[in-house]
């Protein structure tokens, strides 16, 4: 198919590659510190969660509840750093048709690449954050294994996941104004239905259906695993979330490219 999903982002890749390197760079834009606030944001939100969490309301986690108040902090960043990205995509898709106007107007110009370059403006937000992650459980003392080579593989299902996604949200925030305010809704419901703040580990059984059925709590506990506890993740579980994950990329995709003739009209 002359523009299927594949060929529309391989033919692209230099134009999304300089995109994302302009959103990355504008969002510094004009600050006093420029792009380093990309590693103090992530620094100073780990302080945040470890004095909180860890010292304030003397939190354990329920697979031990022997953590230290800095491992514990360490546990909460690691979740927030795959709910960031997922929500960051997100919430950034509903106006990000709207912020391209000019975009719009011009034919020839394939805003299917909008949202993948909404995607790797978060990951390299997040690759930021993994990095700090890294270097301070390092300096915990936390022994990592080489299951944190596996970071990729469960990124992928993510990548997938908030792509799709973001086409849908981009198309359907043209047509329904309020849809960034239900999303805003959403994310924060999302967030706290998935075991950020808390191990899944404490939630009482008639209420697990709801982890088990959340691709994102399994994606946060998956990350945790392969590189705070040196565990492989569960596979089947990898698997079906990857599985899903594609299905919504390509509904989404088409879905944009259905609706998208109809954009100049309505903006």
């Amino acid at each position: 198919m002359k523009n299927n999903l594949v060929t529309t982002l391989t033919k692209n890749r230099n134009l999304i590659i300089q995109l994302t390197k302009r959103d990355i760079l504008s969002k510094y834009k004009g600050s006093l510190l420029g792009i380093i606030w990309s590693i103090l944001n992530p620094l100073f939100m780990l302080v945040i969660y470890t004095l909180v969490f860890g010292e304030i309301f003397q939190s354990k986690w329920g697979r031990s509840g022997t953590e230290s108040t800095f491992v514990f902090g360490l546990i909460l960043f690691t979740g927030m750093i795959v709910y960031n990205i997922f929500s960051e995509v997100l919430s950034r898709s509903t106006s990000i048709i709207q912020s391209n106007v000019n975009y719009v107007k011009k034919i020839i110009f394939p805003l299917e690449i909008l949202s993948p370059i909404l995607v790797l403006t978060a990951l390299f937000n997040g690759l930021i954050s993994l990095v700090i992650l890294i270097i301070m459980s390092v300096c915990l003392g936390i022994h990592l294994s080489w299951s944190i080579l596996l970071i990729p593989v469960v990124l992928l299902p993510l990548i997938l996941l908030s792509t799709g996604l973001g086409w849908f949200l981009a198309a359907v925030s043209v047509f329904f104004k309020d849809a960034n305010y239900i999303v805003t809704i959403l994310l924060q419901v999302a967030l706290f239905l998935s075991p950020v703040f808390y191990s899944v580990e404490i939630v009482p059984d008639y209420l697990r259906f709801i982890y088990n059925y959340n691709p994102l709590g399994i994606l946060i506990e998956q990350m945790r695993e392969i590189i705070l506890w040196g565990e492989l993740p569960n596979w089947n579980e990898w698997l079906s979330v990857t599985l899903v994950s594609l299905v919504i990329l390509v509904a989404g995709y088409y879905f944009f490219r259905r609706l998208k003739g109809a954009f100049a009209d309505v903006i």
